[in-house]
């Protein structure tokens, strides 16, 4: 506890004192943090904070969640006016709505599977311990899933942000959501024991997943749940949160 408020105090006062680009980092930073600290605390198999693996995803919120989305969503507002789905569309002008659609589809669907999601899983594995050869083979196992999810949830919520928030709210309110969204994900998964969850089925957006042994998918702050079915052998995948 005193690691994690130590970490928290360092970072909120430097947000406090840098402009820009630096505040942004920072408060992916925080964010990133405070997921992983409540996805630590609800993880039974997990007795003491573990300040590295807190550290790293801080560290992995600041550069990719603040730095680099501040930039790059800072681009796609410049570039995406809806031009290109005006004409796929054959519609008549340009309007808010197709600029956000074509700002959330080239993230979503090129910046997030080639970039943010390679990275998020191997940073994961790597810091539950595993080697690089391990943490790879780990990542293929668990991309399409988590995949999927993401875009269930991050598709209307991003469009949403692109069409209503002005350019320097887009990150924090990706921080905000992405907080809501490791919650939700932890809300609707029950944990039996380190490795394993309850047979009860639930259902994400429109897509429900039938009942059938599990495996608990983790990234900074948030836990996934992978379902496979029942004639398959599991591997055991260690403890670990958009």
């Amino acid at each position: 506890a005193t690691s994690i408020s130590h970490q928290m105090v360092v970072l909120q006062l430097a947000a406090g004192s840098l402009p820009g680009l630096s505040v942004k980092a920072v408060t992916g930073a925080v964010v990133a943090l405070t997921g992983d600290a409540l996805a630590q605390h609800s993880d039974s198999s997990i007795s003491s904070y573990q300040l590295m693996r807190g550290s790293s995803f801080a560290c992995f919120g600041a550069v990719y969640t603040g730095a680099f989305q501040h930039v790059l969503f800072g681009w796609l507002r410049e570039n995406c006016n809806g031009a290109v789905l005006n004409q796929l569309l054959a519609t008549s002008g340009c309007s808010p709505w197709l600029a956000a659609v074509e700002c959330t589809l080239l993230n979503q669907c090129l910046v997030v599977p080639l970039l943010y999601m390679p990275l998020i899983l191997i940073l994961s594995g790597r810091v539950r311990g595993l080697s690089t050869r391990d943490a790879l083979s780990d990542a293929k196992a668990k991309y399409l899933p988590l995949l999927r999810r993401n875009w269930v949830f991050w598709l209307p919520v991003q469009c949403a942000f692109f069409l209503w928030l002005p350019q320097e709210e887009i990150v924090t309110g990706t921080c905000i959501a992405g907080v809501l969204w490791n919650r939700i994900v932890s809300l609707i998964t029950h944990r039996r024991d380190a490795e394993a969850i309850s047979e009860e089925h639930f259902g994400l957006g429109t897509h429900a997943f039938a009942a059938a042994p599990a495996r608990r998918l983790q990234m900074p702050g948030s836990v996934f749940v992978e379902r496979v079915p029942a004639p398959m052998s599991v591997p055991t995948v260690a403890g670990v949160s958009g």
